[in-house]
């Protein structure tokens, strides 16, 4: 009768007819209350009803009669993690691969539940011990992939990824991570890829659909983008993530009240998710509310501690406001230390011997080109204190910086593996060079020169002979309209239309020479065709994907002035102490400061009026080219 009680009870437990079970299974415990699995199985029954507290005595009485059992011990970490005892939880799962170790299953619950708590070493631990018994076991490969995504370590996250993918071919899953990864890493092309296989493999994958509209997006192309999150809304209309990014658009568009109505959409369908909390963190900055926007990102740092762009925009918003003591502190926090480097100890500004060497790197939250050019307005002031720096740097900067700080060894960040790492004596981040040099306004004001980067003198010369010849010592005024990125992607928001550049274009006498990094030649092309003074792009130069920074930058040098969105020509202009002007946008760099007109980190870089519209900038900019 008790076998037949019990394996009655079982069946209804697994088909889910939880009131038939319950019913068995209390009679079967009235005639016999020794039987473990009988309370076991009420203990499971209670938890499927939320009922924890019932199920947490019901669980503990199975243990009690026989507590060898690793299931009980299982049951009851799922049941602490219900109650919030997270201590209990975790010594309760433990129990149960202590009590069975062979069992897959409770290994991987005890792996998980590192992960839930973001313990992501300790989860690595145990996926790995999983994976020497099964190599091949598709969630702890998906976990270890997960772990060192959520903790920033992008590149041996994209080496999981890609073993998943080796491993599951055929499934869609492990191509989204896979594009996660890259996707995260700036590859967009390479994300592009991976999420459109994962959509051959699942058509209705609404996730995939939405990462690949942000993919396009960040691309700059806003129709493609909008169709695939509109497709997946459609699939999901309670999609968080798809608002988000369908928010962004809006956003970029300047489209606030739109944008806050979505952001406050995403954030009401998941209460746990910090990116709508981002979202309208940024537009309260837009409308001048900064204290709001600090609540916000605080709130969105709360929901997902490893999540760097809520700690990014707090950290950056304090920075804009020249709050720059807990500015630059909590920007340190935001940056990921290499695995390679983390055992070196960290530099605090100390002055150094000649024998001492001192590793600057940088963090893939700096890999943009424009802040790093930006930080190396920092190394004369390293260099006092430590004369012997290796310096980490985009291999596009390098012939630049090497000719600019002769006495720095500059190498690729690509090449951080062959260094010799055993003869460093301390590292920093490029990025942490704030916290020990810009901590008040006069910091900025500090270096002799307007200029800290050197072109190339006989580049300069040509190009100023080229110019002379073609265009009879015209005022030479170089253009750049769009924020593009190294990988092709736009940042929308600080950019602008090149139609919108015709009335000032056609109203100077000026010659005005296209600087734009990225494909603009269908732009100018278009353009031309409607301008009277046409714009001049150098036939010499590629400003696309093989550009030469060091050739644009003694071009740049060539030129009388320039006007610019804020983008790597802003930078790049700035650090080469040239005569710039920066356009107004829905929302410039943090670098910008608040109620600046002139740079602080460039001298010579004026800012128009974040409140004065496009047209109204280039009104004022037809008048004062005419003065010039």
């Amino acid at each position: 009768m008790q076998k037949r009680l019990t394996e009655q009870g079982l069946r209804f437990l697994e088909e889910g007819q939880f009131e038939k079970a319950g019913h068995i299974l209390s009679l079967l415990i009235a005639h016999f209350p020794e039987n473990a699995e009988a309370h076991h199985m009420l203990a499971i029954i209670e938890l499927e009803k939320g009922n924890y507290e019932q199920a947490y005595v019901l669980v503990n009485t199975a243990i009690d009669i026989d507590p060898n059992n690793s299931i009980f011990y299982n049951t009851l970490g799922n049941i602490e993690l219900h109650r919030h005892k997270i201590a209990n939880a975790e010594l309760a799962f433990k129990n149960a691969v202590k009590h069975n170790p062979e069992k897959i299953e409770y290994q991987y619950n005890l792996a998980n539940f590192y992960l839930s708590q973001n313990q992501f070493s300790n989860a690595i631990d145990h996926f790995y011990s999983i994976l020497q018994t099964n190599p091949t076991h598709y969630l702890s490969i998906r976990g270890i992939t997960v772990c060192y995504l959520s903790s920033g370590e992008l590149d041996i996250a994209l080496e999981h990824a890609n073993q998943w993918v080796e491993e599951y071919s055929d499934y869609d899953e492990p191509y989204y991570y896979l594009g996660i990864c890259l996707f995260a890493l700036n590859d967009l092309t390479g994300a592009l890829a991976a999420y459109d296989k994962g959509l051959s493999i699942a058509p209705t994958n609404h996730e995939i659909m939405s990462s690949i509209g942000a993919c396009y997006r960040n691309l700059g192309n806003i129709q493609i983008a909008e169709n695939y999150i509109h497709n997946a809304l459609a699939l999901e209309p309670r999609n968080p993530l798809a608002l988000y990014h369908l928010g962004c658009i809006h956003l970029d568009n300047g489209n606030l009240e739109s944008a806050q109505k979505i952001f406050t959409n995403a954030k009401n369908l998941d209460n746990s998710y910090a990116e709508p909390l981002c979202g309208l963190g940024s537009i309260e900055i837009i409308r001048g509310n900064e204290s709001k926007a600090l609540e916000l990102f605080s709130a969105a740092q709360k929901l997902d501690q490893f999540n760097s762009v809520p700690q990014q925009l707090y950290a950056t918003t304090l920075l804009w406001q020249q709050n720059f003591n807990q500015g630059w502190e909590n920007y340190k926090r935001t940056l990921t230390v290499p695995a390679a480097i983390k055992q070196i100890p960290a530099w605090h500004g100390d002055k150094l011997g000649t024998n001492e060497i001192l590793l600057i790197w940088i963090s893939k939250e700096n890999a943009d080109l424009s802040q790093q050019i930006m930080f190396y307005s920092m190394l004369p002031e390293v260099i006092n204190l430590a004369p012997n720096v290796v310096m980490l740097s985009d291999p596009l900067l390098i012939p630049l910086m090497q000719r600019s700080f002769p006495k720095i060894k500059f190498c690729s960040s690509l090449q951080l593996h062959i260094l010799e790492l055993e003869k460093i004596k301390y590292q920093i981040s490029i990025g942490a060079l704030g916290s020990l040099f810009r901590n008040h306004a006069q910091d900025y004001l500090l270096t002799k020169s307007t200029a800290y980067l050197q072109a190339d003198p006989e580049r300069v010369k040509y190009f100023k002979n080229k110019y002379r010849r073609l265009f009879a010592n015209k005022k030479l005024i170089g253009i750049s309209w769009k924020a593009a990125r190294v990988n092709n992607s736009i940042e929308y928001s600080k950019s602008t239309q090149l139609h919108a550049w015709h009335n000032l274009i056609n109203d100077s006498n000026a010659v005005f020479i296209a600087v734009q990094l990225g494909d603009c030649l269908n732009e100018l092309k278009l353009s031309n065709e409607q301008l009277s003074n046409h714009i001049y792009l150098d036939p010499e130069l590629s400003y696309q994907s093989s550009f030469n920074l060091d050739e644009i930058a003694a071009q740049l040098v060539a030129l009388d002035l320039i006007i610019t969105v804020d983008n790597v020509v802003a930078h790049l202009g700035g650090a080469l102490g040239l005569d710039l002007i920066l356009l107004p946008s829905i929302q410039n760099g943090w670098y910008w400061f608040k109620s600046q007109q002139e740079a602080l980190w460039y001298k010579n870089v004026k800012i128009l009026p974040s409140n004065i519209t496009l047209d109204a900038a280039f009104a004022h900019l037809t008048k004062y080219l005419v003065s010039i």
